[in-house]
């Protein structure tokens, strides 16, 4: 959000798009990291760790998702708006979502019961963004979206992250009442995530420029998550390299947007 700012309010577009981008890759890189790992071994922790009453939950946990799914389509948007001073139009995105979730939530309770909430959210978040992107790309900007790079690649790396942590999970659980394996299996695939999404993002191809940025924000990452970031690129690098998809897929807009962020690092200098 920062920095969308400081680009927008200096009339750096290409760079403004290029950063739409970047933080709707990254967004999305992160949410389907954790989302597969959570969807892999929910059933897990519910059934395995958590008292009798939670079961119910896990019966309707693919509601949850689902909704998390709708509700960060709203995301890009709501920071965009608060970065470049468009408050107003922010509150009357947020008043739209809430006002139709209280109304939405009123019917789907009656017909659905219980399930009826989450359809209820569900919607209201994906009218929220149906109004909301338009807006962003007319009053703003829309992302220089390179599709491969910031869609498809962390689509196919979550969706291959869910399929092995799945499968670790049935071969390790023991079943219900089995805390020992239970935990087992929920650690090893918070652990494990990083890692596995890593490798199979890199596999699946990344851009030089793309690495080069990451090897960069990593070395910025302060100490002791500087570590984990700094593993994190060496296994996309890795991956990457032994890829035949590597630098495939270039993203759009890189060198416009670093002449113009080198333009503003100097005008930065300048100033002070």
């Amino acid at each position: 959000m920062p920095s969308i700012s400081e680009s927008y309010s200096q009339f750096k577009i290409a760079l403004t798009c290029r950063y739409l981008d970047q933080g709707l890759r990254w967004a999305i890189m992160v949410s389907s990291m954790l989302g597969a790992t959570f969807i892999a071994f929910s059933d897990v922790f519910i059934k395995g760790l958590l008292p009798p009453q939670f079961v119910r939950a896990a019966t309707v946990m693919w509601l949850m998702h689902l909704w998390r799914l709708a509700d960060f389509t709203t995301r890009l948007p709501d920071q965009v708006f608060q970065g470049v001073g468009r408050t107003g139009t922010f509150t009357w995105t947020s008043l739209l979502e809430h006002v139709s979730r209280v109304i939405l939530t009123w019917y789907m309770l009656k017909a659905y019961g219980f399930e009826g909430v989450f359809y209820a959210f569900m919607i209201s978040s994906v009218l929220r963004a149906i109004v909301a992107w338009p807006l962003m790309g007319y009053l703003v900007a829309w992302p220089s979206l390179s599709v491969w790079q910031t869609l498809i690649n962390p689509i196919l790396s979550s969706i291959g992250s869910y399929v092995v942590l799945r499968s670790f999970a049935l071969a390790a659980w023991q079943g219900p009442g089995h805390v020992g394996s239970a935990w087992f299996v929920v650690l090893v695939s918070l652990l494990g995530s990083l890692p596995i999404y890593m490798l199979l993002s890199g596999l699946l191809g990344w851009d030089d420029a793309s690495l080069a940025e990451f090897r960069d924000a990593a070395e910025l990452v302060p100490s002791p998550f500087g570590a984990i970031a700094r593993t994190a690129h060496a296994v996309v690098q890795f991956g990457s390299k032994l890829s035949p998809l590597h630098d495939r897929f270039p993203g759009k807009l890189v060198e416009e947007a670093a002449t113009e962020a080198a333009e503003l690092t100097a005008l930065k200098a300048e100033l002070h």
